[in-house]
């Protein structure tokens, strides 16, 4: 407050006089300002709703003269219901945008100090609240959600329950917020931290971030289409859809509440003109894209419907019930090839107990009518090896059965159609529903299979052989 007893004006005329510096001084106190121009002005006049994002690498939307230290920094405009704000890149530093007759004033809203902490952060609001979150600086790429508090005049940390390290530009990270359900989704995120080393881990999952809720939620990997053309892809800007991006030659939506990637309609009046102003700034007011040089107040639009995007057949992410849903029919055909094979193995194995021998008639078999001679001594080799802990190689099969200069085609099919019905007959003979004669792996040659009797009928086979030369 003015202590007007000081100068002791003499006259009301002095007071004027005295005064007019003084409300000057209280004219200027506003940071910046600058012409007001038709889209400023539609831009600050549009709807809080609207998407508004011209990225931090694509020049100044507003020149701050006034802020040397900060004239190579990035602007982003955010808006509320009420406000219209812009954000330094890189800083705290917050500013209001106030538009009268023929100009727009800014008033810096923060008291902020410190910056180069968040450098590419992704600012956004929601609920009429400022956020900022992650960023690069002091050595590391950090996932910190910051939230403005008014009162205070400066940035609070937010808890979350995991730190997912993001950078916003053209190339740094495809992120999007959906304002309606205050999710913002990161497609793939970087684990850098120059402490430990130089190294970047780039991680190809999908997740988002309920603002609410204060927690990140994994989606899922990144399809294996967005992983191919990785190097071929960046951001263009949010629209009310989602995130729109250029991708070898290509305009595509990234869908994320529906989990599809559109195709803009080349067809589009400008198509050609978007993907050449793709290195400028581009960015929605409702359904309005505007594209061009901001900075020399050059700049085109063209108003843009869902209508004018085609679906592909590509997913942003995939997971297990992604997964399921696009291989729905081919699952149903593994199914059925299951349930016929289920059929017929068990119309298989009912033939088999139909063929089962009677305990009666079991007694009176004779073994030299059911075995063949091969079968025999081949029972008598495993049944000898299985006995001294050995178990039979191909090789001893295929010299009991005199295979050995047979091709070897002919080897393995002879050698399985004697072996599959040796264990037949063992099964009808011995009454068993479990093979007799079992196969193992090679433990040198992972390839083939050694044989062996199933330790539990070495008695009863060696009964059976004993009966066969008795008789």
């Amino acid at each position: 407050m003015v202590n007007y007893q000081l100068f002791k004006p003499q006259t009301k005329l002095e007071l004027i006089i005295l005064f007019i510096p003084i409300l000057l001084v209280q004219k200027l106190q506003c940071d910046a300002q600058v012409k007001k121009t038709p889209l400023l002005e539609k831009i600050i006049r549009s709807d809080h709703k609207s998407t508004l994002n011209p990225s931090i690498e694509r020049g100044k939307v507003i020149d701050f003269k006034t802020d040397s230290p900060f004239n190579g920094n990035g602007h982003l405009i955010l808006k509320t219901k009420k406000n219209t704000y812009i954000q330094i890149n890189g800083t705290g530093r917050v500013y209001k945008l106030n538009i009268s007759q023929d100009s727009i004033y800014l008033d810096r809203e923060d008291k902020t100090t410190h910056f180069g902490y968040n450098i590419a952060s992704y600012p956004f609001t929601y609920r009429d609240t400022l956020y900022n979150l992650g960023g690069y600086g002091i050595w590391r790429i950090n996932g910190q959600l910051r939230k403005y508090n008014p009162k205070d005049r400066e940035w609070d940390i937010v808890h979350l329950n995991k730190e997912i390290g993001l950078m916003y530009g053209k190339r740094e990270g495809l992120i999007f917020f959906n304002k309606e359900s205050g999710k913002l989704y990161a497609c793939y995120y970087d684990k850098k931290n120059e402490a430990v080393g130089d190294h970047h881990e780039f991680i190809q999952e999908v997740w988002y971030l309920s603002v609410s809720e204060k927690k990140w939620h994994k989606l899922g990997e990144l399809s294996d289409f967005l992983k191919s053309n990785f190097l071929n892809t960046f951001s263009l800007c949010e629209s009310p859809w989602g995130l729109l991006i250029s991708s070898s030659e290509k305009i595509l939506l990234l869908d994320f509440n529906n989990n599809n990637i559109l195709k803009l309609s080349e067809n589009t009046i400008y198509y050609q003109s978007i993907l050449r102003n793709s290195y400028n700034t581009l960015f929605f007011v409702d359904s309005t894209l505007y594209f061009g040089q901001l900075n020399n107040e050059s700049i085109d639009s063209v108003v843009i419907s869902k209508n004018d995007f085609i679906k592909t057949e590509n997913r942003i992410y995939s997971n297990w019930e992604y997964k399921l849903r696009d291989h729905f029919f081919a699952l149903i055909f593994i199914l059925l090839i299951a349930i016929c094979i289920g059929l017929y193995l068990s119309f298989y194995w009912k033939k088999i107990r139909q063929l089962k021998i009677s305990e009666t008639e079991g007694a009176n078999i004779n073994e030299k009518t059911v075995f063949t001679e091969n079968e025999i001594s081949l029972l008598k080799i495993l049944l000898h090896n299985s006995l001294e802990k050995v178990e039979t190689s191909i090789y001893d099969v295929d010299s009991v059965l005199g295979l050995q200069k047979k091709p070897i085609n002919l080897q393995k099919k002879h050698r399985s159609d004697v072996l599959r019905s040796l264990n037949l007959k063992l099964a009808l003979t011995l009454r068993s529903s479990k093979e007799v004669i079992i196969r193992i792996r090679n433990k040198e040659d992972k390839r083939s299979f050694n044989y062996k009797i199933d330790e539990t009928f070495t008695t009863q086979v060696l009964d059976l052989l004993e009966r066969n030369d008795s008789n």
